[in-house]
């Protein structure tokens, strides 16, 4: 189920922080809560990411376009290309 459709169709308290743990599948997930990300009570998200993984320019650029900026990014331990990565709105 897409993070829209949840925040929608539930009585949950709306997400300001999110936290991803998807392995490779982070840019599917954001697509799914375009909405909640673009709502300014989205204030965080924080999820690992591969620098050398050709989508991770692409994800980058779709938080920027919902308001988000890089405010952390910290070598995630035992690889070389994973960090653990945290967006913030501007």
């Amino acid at each position: 189920m897409r993070l829209d459709d949840f925040v929608l169709c539930n009585s949950v308290i709306f997400p300001e922080c999110i936290k991803l743990d998807v392995d490779g599948h982070e840019l599917e997930v954001l697509i799914g809560a375009e909405s909640t990300l673009a709502d300014p009570r989205c204030k965080s998200i924080i999820f690992e990411n591969d620098e050398t993984d050709p989508v991770t320019p692409q994800i980058r650029a779709f938080l920027e376009e919902k308001g988000f900026t890089l405010r952390g990014k910290n070598h995630h331990q035992g690889s070389n290309e994973i960090y653990d990565l945290v967006y913030v709105k501007r």
